[in-house]
């Protein structure tokens, strides 16, 4: 006859008490929060090398200029709603390419 030995023995399931449930409603904004935000801007790949002059805007007016690497653009301020950036690249021998980027704020998630 074959016996069995546990040595370490299975504690009991605890019993599953019920969770509130799960609402979608988003939460307040704290003070000025809401539309806090900074958006990091990088020259795409394709361009990076051949890139003199790069100018971000927003909404017609100019926030950043940059050469190559990364800018920051800072879209405090701004209602709920989508934003529209658009990057401007002067390339070497005068050519000229566009880059539009599309950033959703406040969204009730």
């Amino acid at each position: 006859m074959r016996r069995v030995v546990r040595c370490n023995p299975v504690p009991p399931v605890p019993p599953v008490t019920p969770q509130p449930p799960v609402t979608d409603a988003p939460t307040p904004a704290t003070g000025d929060g809401c539309s806090r935000r900074v958006v990091e801007l990088s020259v795409p790949r394709r361009y990076r090398s051949a890139v003199r002059k790069a100018t971000a805007s927003v909404a017609g007016k100019t926030v950043a200029t940059f050469r190559g690497g990364k800018a920051r653009v800072d879209l405090s301020g701004r209602g709920a709603g989508k934003v529209r950036v658009k990057i401007t690249l002067k390339l070497r021998g005068g050519r000229t390419r566009t880059d539009t980027r599309t950033y959703s704020l406040c969204v009730s998630r």
